[in-house]
């Protein structure tokens, strides 16, 4: 039955205005709510901040289900290196929901990112993994396993949800030197805390070499030259073209920007994000460089970015969804 749900694809258009990022414009808040932001909280470096903690913006996320979010299999490398021990004040990894701009959202909220330093959770102790092929954790904290699901017409409580374990593909490697992006098996899954969305990403089926032509739109929270302030959800119309024979990602699904005096590209923290067609999610945005966004041009040979096709690893996502996720609960909100 999850299977089914998860080939199954409704997704609202959007009105797209105010150009922001290389190419791309702002996102509706109201649009893509299962596009998430995915975040280390760790330690303030700020002078008069020392015992506080902030968010750091690493990559972006796609919630598929209330305890699943997709990401990239970099991000998940990054967020370890942040969140290592060796601070008196506890860090950890956390995906964030609905939030529009840079700052934190919700009742924890304060002022530039900054937060009181929360209190240390229990950390529960990793469980064997029952797949054929290797499944890599990183434990930050253990949630409670079945907690109530709140009606779908109440605001939840918090944006911010603990990640319990993160999945990188067993077959993921980066020879990356520098800028000379070399990667495989670029994708992750990050099992949270309960999130409560009325609508999830959906993920496409079709088998992404037959998808050469269509029209689609890359999601992603990356910061842009200049104004790396606002993290605004970002959206990109793209075609999805034919990839060249010396790409280096693999596997990978190309697209070309549509016609434009301003060359489109993706940024670092846009990794992770959905690439959208008419039938669901059909991949993610893969590891690239940061080079171009941190500059005012942009020459007129540069790509739009390296991203990742979903449909190779269909049975992989669903087994880890289908393994975990608890039964439904009777609804009782009337």
């Amino acid at each position: 039955m999850m299977l089914l749900v998860l080939l199954l694809l409704f997704v609202p258009e959007q009105a797209l205005s105010d150009l922001r990022i290389l190419g791309g414009t702002n996102v509706s808040h109201t649009d893509y709510r299962f596009v998430a932001r995915v975040e280390a909280i760790v330690a303030s470096k700020r002078k008069h901040y020392k015992h506080q903690v902030q968010d750091v913006h690493v990559c972006t996320g796609v919630v598929l289900s209330e305890f699943w979010t997709l990401t990239a299999a970099h991000c998940v490398v990054e967020l370890e290196d942040l969140t290592q021990k060796g601070s008196r004040i506890p860090r950890k990894a956390v995906v964030r929901v609905n939030s529009y701009t840079g700052t934190r959202q919700g009742p924890e909220g304060q002022p530039e990112d900054i937060a009181p330093v929360p209190t240390p959770a229990t950390t529960a102790a990793p469980t064997p993994a029952t797949l054929a092929e290797t499944v890599l954790y990183t434990h930050v904290t253990r949630p409670k396993p079945f907690k109530k699901k709140p009606c779908p017409d109440r605001e939840p409580e918090t944006t911010a949800y603990d990640i319990v374990e993160m999945h990188k593909h067993s077959g993921y490697r980066d020879v990356s030197v520098n800028e000379n992006i070399h990667v495989k098996n670029d994708i992750a899954l990050l099992h949270t805390e309960q999130i409560p969305l009325q609508e999830y990403g959906k993920i496409g089926s079709g088998d992404f070499t037959s998808l050469v032509g269509y029209q689609s739109k890359i999601l992603g929270y990356g910061t842009s030259q200049l104004r790396a302030d606002l993290r605004l959800l970002q959206a990109l119309h793209v075609l999805v073209v034919e990839c060249p024979q010396d790409h280096e990602m693999y596997p990978a699904i190309c697209v070309a920007a549509r016609c434009k005096t301003e060359r489109a590209v993706l940024c670092k923290g846009d990794a992770g994000g959905p690439l959208i067609t008419f039938f669901g999610v059909i991949g993610i945005i893969g590891k690239n460089t940061n080079v171009h966004c941190l500059q005012t041009t942009v020459s007129a040979s540069t790509t739009v970015g390296h991203l990742l096709p979903l449909s190779p690893y269909l049975t992989w996502i669903t087994s880890h969804i289908l393994r975990t996720d608890p039964e439904p609960e009777p609804d009782d909100c009337r």
